[in-house]
């Protein structure tokens, strides 16, 4: 029609959750020398952060790549590890906003200040 591409409302959504997620990536840390998140396999710890920074199961799973059905599955787990039974618990128990994460970590955004 009139040389114009139409394109389904569900993958605009995406495509526009895809570069919100390109310009502005998740700043991990971790709290008290990152104790707990020691406890976590890499991707409970991922996921942990990511639920800390408010991120929702749909959006987790989109940025890590996974589905949200794994996304819930290590929350279990998570919740199990950290003592806790919802998110807001979780995100108060790690702390977030206390000590940068180290330059190792995957979801560190370069060009960040890095703990030493």
């Amino acid at each position: 029609m009139q040389g114009e591409y139409w394109i389904r409302r569900s993958l605009i959504s995406y495509l526009l959750d895809r570069q919100l997620i390109a310009m502005d990536p998740p700043v991990p840390c971790v709290a008290e020398g990152g104790s707990l998140l020691r406890e976590f396999t890499r991707r409970e710890a991922d996921i942990a952060v990511l639920v800390s920074q408010g991120f929702n199961n749909k959006q987790i799973a989109r940025r890590l790549e996974i589905t949200e059905r794994t996304v819930k599955a290590h929350l279990t787990g998570i919740f199990r590890k950290a003592g806790v039974t919802d998110r807001l618990s979780l995100a108060v128990k790690i702390g977030m906003g206390n000590i940068p994460a180290t330059h190792d970590d995957p979801l560190m955004p370069h060009g960040l200040p890095v703990a030493q």
